[in-house]
């Protein structure tokens, strides 16, 4: 599958695998008004100048990630993963599943296609300090526990829900079902990256994992336009 910048634009504002600065052509296409943009423009923040793990999927592996079941088993180990801060490129379009938001809202998936995905996949406190929300009472709890931070991407434009609030998924309600507001808006697209979370570190750390052990995954890194991208088959 060929990587570029036609079919990924998002990879114009990475170099040496870091985001350089706030993709505005991008956000400008979206289709947002001025307001809802400056309010998903502070989503980047979990992205600019962090180091960004870029992973092209493959189609064989792009179908098992949504097979959210075959990772659910290794839901335990979600907690041990390290942090990281990602983009996965997709080999096809995917839509979340909406039917379990309130009617009211009148949303149609088909309005938000994804073929690239941000993630951010820090502890609570991580989160929170990069948001400027952390204190000194997070301090005292020291919770482990980590969220997954997600900005959605089609082509040339961003297909995010306008509040941050839908964007983020705690490590529990990982595979769980449509039963709260954040499982029902992109639950299923949390799940597809927590499942590629699972499997990356299965593999690193050659566990024997019977959902995921049929899979003769191989590891290709390519160079493209100065940025690293390892590409999963």
């Amino acid at each position: 599958m060929t990587i570029d910048d036609i079919r990924f634009p998002v990879l114009n504002y990475l170099e040496y695998n870091k985001l350089i600065k706030v993709p505005d052509d991008i956000l400008d296409n979206s289709g947002y008004d001025h307001k809802i943009k400056l309010f998903i423009r502070r989503s980047f923040d979990f992205f600019l100048n962090q180091e960004i793990k870029i992973n092209h999927i493959s189609q064989k592996i792009h179908e098992e990630l949504q097979r959210t079941p075959n990772f659910i088993a290794e839901k335990k180990t979600l907690k041990e993963i390290g942090e990281s801060t990602g983009l996965l490129l997709l080999p096809e379009t995917i839509y979340p599943d909406f039917t379990h938001v309130p009617c009211f809202a009148r949303l149609n998936s088909q309005n938000y296609p994804i073929n690239a995905i941000f993630y951010s996949w820090l502890t609570f406190d991580n989160h929170d300090r990069i948001s400027g929300t952390y204190t000194e009472e997070d301090a005292r709890n020291n919770d482990q526990h980590k969220d997954l931070l997600i900005i959605p991407l089609y082509k040339n434009r961003i297909t995010q829900a306008t509040d941050t609030y839908f964007m983020i998924n705690n490590d529990d309600l990982y595979g769980d079902k449509y039963n709260t507001n954040h499982r029902q808006w992109y639950g299923k697209i949390h799940d597809y990256v927590m499942s590629f979370l699972l499997l990356d570190n299965t593999i690193k750390n050659e566990k024997q994992v019977e959902e995921t052990a049929k899979l003769k995954l191989n590891y290709q890194k390519v160079i493209y336009d100065k940025n690293n991208i390892e590409f999963i088959q």
